[in-house]
């Protein structure tokens, strides 16, 4: 523990803000498999594992990704959330929508796969870009 008190503010924030992420994308990920665990009754125990492995390791790639922007640019003297409250409250709704916009894409996922059996991807995307239709 001596040695996470030695690290620097802002890697203890992206550490503690990157385990948070891990924890919902993982709790998401076992909510998915307990919703659909029927739909596949004959695979094998390996194959549940490895896609866990890879949707872990995917996971962990957009948990950095989400705090990148956050190390990379509290350096800039105003943007250090370190030393300034605006940047605390600029960082913070940062999060908060990044949090909410993947928590919402999470429950658009479970409702796409529930109705469609199919997960996701950039060709849903063209059926809600005509707005009118797609509300229609």
């Amino acid at each position: 523990m001596k040695f996470v008190r030695r690290l620097p503010k802002r890697i203890r924030f992206a550490l503690v803000v990157v385990g948070l992420n891990m924890g919902i994308f993982t709790l998401f990920r076992i909510i998915f498999w307990l919703l659909f665990r029927p739909a596949t009754p004959d695979a094998h125990v390996s194959e549940f594992f490895r896609a866990f492995y890879l949707g872990f390791r995917f996971d962990l790639r957009l948990s950095l990704l989400i705090c990148l922007p956050v190390l990379a640019l509290s350096w800039i003297p105003f943007l250090n959330f370190v030393r300034s409250s605006l940047a605390k409250r600029i960082w913070l709704i940062y999060l908060v929508a990044v949090g909410v916009f993947l928590v919402l894409t999470y429950f658009v996922d479970l409702g796409h796969y529930d109705y469609l059996h199919d997960r996701l991807n950039a060709s849903s995307v063209e059926h809600i870009l005509p707005l009118g239709i797609a509300l229609r």
